[in-house]
């Protein structure tokens, strides 16, 4: 059998959620208070975005927004 390598990486991930506490002025300038994700996406990496909400249940979502 021939093994093939296979170079896909699939990240799934929130760009819109709080990014880690990073209290260190060396790290921040490091960028590590931006997330992998933000980085990908800043690099030119195809991001595809869902428009719908998959996580949340409706009654939930209802209940914080009248």
């Amino acid at each position: 059998m021939k093994l093939v390598a296979v170079c896909i990486s699939v990240e799934v991930g929130d760009p819109a959620q709080l990014s880690a506490a990073v209290i260190s002025d060396v790290a921040k300038n490091h960028g590590y208070g931006t997330s992998l994700f933000e980085r990908l996406m800043q690099a030119g990496y195809p991001v595809k975005m869902l428009k719908t909400q998959y996580r949340m249940h409706p009654e939930i979502w209802d209940s914080f927004i009248p």
